[in-house]
C-alpha cells in the first residue's frame, strides 16, 4: 500500500488516515491549508515517521497520533516543533519513550496521553506556558509514569489536571499544584488520604 499518491493537497483543512500497512515509509505531502490531522498507523511493529513529515502542514492546529497496540511512531519527527499553530495534541496506544520534544511546542493548549507507555514527564513539559488541559491516562501498563520536580507548579495556566497511571502522589507534587490558580479540575488515581488533607 502507499501512504497518498498525491504529494499535493491544497484544497484540504481536515485529514483523517487510517492505515494497516505501508510498503515504504510515508512520504511529507503539501497540505498548506491543514489545520486538522488525524493519524491512526496499525502496524504490529514499531514505525516511525520521517524528520520531515509536518513541513508541508505549517497551518496544523490540531493533531491526534494513534498507534496500534502501544507500537510506536515515535520518536516524533523533528519538523513537529516548526508547527507554530499547534493547539491540540492527542497521542493514544504509543510507546513513548521521550516526550521532550514536546515542550518546544509552546502554543500547545491541550495535551492528552492516553493508553501509552511513558517512563516520565520530563521537565521540558513545564515550558508549555499556555497550556489550559494536561492528561495522562494509562491504566493498563504495570509501570507508573514519574512527573519531573517543578514541572506542573510552571503550567500556570492549567485549567485541567488528570493523571491516572502515575506514581504515587508526594506532599511536593501537591504543594506544585498550590500555583495552579486556574485550576479547576484535578484527578488523581494514586494519592493517599493522609497526603491530600495535609495539603488542604
Amino acid at each position: 500500500n502507499v501512504f497518498l499518491r498525491k504529494v499535493s493537497y491544497e484544497q484540504y483543512s481536515h485529514m483523517s488516515i487510517v492505515a494497516n500497512k505501508f510498503d515504504e515509509r510515508p512520504t511529507p505531502i503539501f497540505c498548506p491549508r491543514l489545520k486538522l490531522l488525524m493519524l491512526k498507523l496499525r502496524f504490529e511493529e514499531g514505525f516511525k515517521l520521517q524528520d520531515d513529515f509536518f513541513d508541508g502542514m505549517s497551518e496544523l492546529s490540531v493533531i491526534k497520533l494513534s498507534g496500534y497496540d502501544r507500537n510506536s511512531i515515535l520518536p516524533f519527527p523533528s519538523s513537529i516543533q516548526r508547527l507554530s499553530n499547534l493547539s491540540t495534541l492527542w497521542l493514544s496506544n504509543l510507546r513513548l519513550d521521550d516526550v521532550s520534544i514536546i515542550g518546544k511546542l509552546v502554543t500547545l493548549e491541550i495535551l492528552s496521553i492516553r493508553g501509552s507507555d511513558l517512563q516520565e514527564l520530563p521537565v521540558e513539559i513545564g515550558n508549555l506556558a499556555n497550556l489550559t488541559m494536561l492528561e495522562y491516562w494509562n491504566t493498563g501498563y504495570r509501570k507508573r509514569m514519574r512527573i519531573s520536580p517543578g514541572v506542573l507548579s510552571r503550567l500556570v495556566r492549567l485549567e485541567e489536571l488528570h493523571m491516572v497511571g502515575v506514581e504515587d502522589c508526594s506532599y511536593s507534587t501537591l504543594r506544585e499544584l498550590e500555583s495552579l490558580s486556574r485550576l479547576t479540575a484535578l484527578a488523581f488515581d494514586e494519592c493517599s488520604v493522609d497526603v491530600i488533607y495535609s495539603n488542604l
